[in-house]
């Protein structure tokens, strides 16, 4: 059974850095092509939450895909969408129709992933070394992060958008290739809508919820607005990608730390440790104005985070051993689009009536203290 589980876990790490490898080439630099090609940043964030309502509605049915196809095969239907999704983003200014359809193919490859990598990732790995398993995922994710942006500006810079997008296309087809190699589960999994809105409703899930709506509204802060500010402070490209490699270098050996922590020391503490640290490099962004001043601050807000992250998302693994897993993983993905359907209006809001230095300013404000909320989340 152990090396059922070692050779499940290689091969989903396997596909996640396969899959990191052409994200990360990239993901910093889609609101910024937004930006670069006259997109206000209002429309910007307009578009992030059409794909939020997308999401957030075909989550309320991805039980049948997985229930009907099972956990592997629910994950590789999910990557002919990133494909196409990644293959039309190139060419939303030439077809604008592509603004209302780019978000219903990106929901459709990650409605089915994510609910499907998590069930997958909970049935492959043990409890007691929970924390150490997941900091492997994350370190998977830094060395690709390391290298993805700096080459992704390079490629921008000599070949142009398109030429990345699709070498994306193509790292994301060759990631299914792993997870050919690796076993299914055959577990019969429960699902009912009642038992779904009483863990969304219940009031003793209430701490848990607003953990996960602060990862909810903080990552996707982090997603859209912050490339935006920090391409209008450094003018290139190639800059971004230099400077995102540099802080995420920094954070590697960080990352190596804080993995065997989470197995040995308490994960509560941990989680309360970073959400104070990731709040105040929150606040301190809002002083950022240099190319000094963002490599600090966010080679900073990176370490701070991974702190937090990690044994946070140890813990939310935790808990799903002591529910349903599938409508505990499938209410987990709905508060995480339903806090940024409600918080995304909010800040279109916001750039609308004030101008962009405050719009910034107060966006910042709010992550910094929704961030506080994470330790809201307990696993005895």
């Amino acid at each position: 059974m152990d090396l059922l589980l070692n050779r499940n876990l290689k091969c989903l790490y396997s596909f996640r850095a396969l899959m990191n490898i052409a994200t990360s080439l990239i993901s910093i630099f889609i609101p910024i092509y937004f930006y670069q090609i006259g997109f206000p940043i209002e429309k910007i964030i307009l578009f992030f939450l059409l794909v939020s309502f997308c999401f957030f509605i075909l989550t309320l049915f991805i039980h049948k895909i997985i229930l009907n196809f099972g956990v592997k095969y629910s994950i590789l239907l999910s990557i002919p969408f990133t494909i196409m999704y990644y293959l039309g983003v190139g060419y939303i200014e030439i077809y604008p129709f592509l603004f209302f359809v780019l978000p219903i193919l990106t929901s459709l490859g990650g409605a089915p992933l994510w609910v499907a990598y998590d069930l997958y990732f909970l049935k492959s790995s043990k409890e007691k070394f929970r924390g150490r398993q997941i900091s492997y995922i994350y370190v998977v994710n830094l060395v690709t992060s390391i290298a993805g942006p700096l080459i992704g500006s390079l490629l921008i810079f000599k070949f142009g958008y398109n030429t990345v997008y699709f070498i994306v296309a193509g790292l994301a087809l060759f990631s299914a290739f792993p997870l050919l190699l690796a076993g299914e589960f055959k577990e019969r999994y429960n699902f009912n809508y009642k038992n779904l809105l009483n863990f969304l409703f219940n009031k003793k899930n209430l701490g848990t919820n607003l953990s996960f709506l602060a990862y909810s509204v903080e990552f996707q802060i982090d997603l859209i607005l912050w490339p935006i500010f920090i391409i209008m402070i450094l003018k290139s490209v190639l800059d971004v990608g230099l400077l995102t490699s540099l802080t995420a270098l920094v954070s590697l050996i960080i990352i190596l730390i804080v993995g065997r922590l989470t197995d040995i020391k308490n994960k509560n503490y941990l989680i309360k440790i970073g959400s104070i640290l990731t709040s105040f490099f929150w606040f301190l962004r809002i002083f950022v104005d240099t190319k000094i001043k963002i490599f600090f601050v966010d080679t900073f807000k990176k370490f701070s985070y991974n702190i937090l992250l990690i044994p946070w998302e140890a813990n939310t693994y935790n808990l799903a051993n002591k529910k349903n897993y599938l409508e505990y993983f499938i209410a987990r993905q709905l508060i995480f689009k339903g806090g940024r359907i409600i918080i995304l209006p909010l800040l279109i809001l916001v750039f609308t009536l004030f101008n962009i230095k405050t719009a910034f300013i107060i966006s910042f404000l709010i992550s910094g203290f929704v961030s506080l909320l994470y330790t809201k989340i307990k696993v005895n």
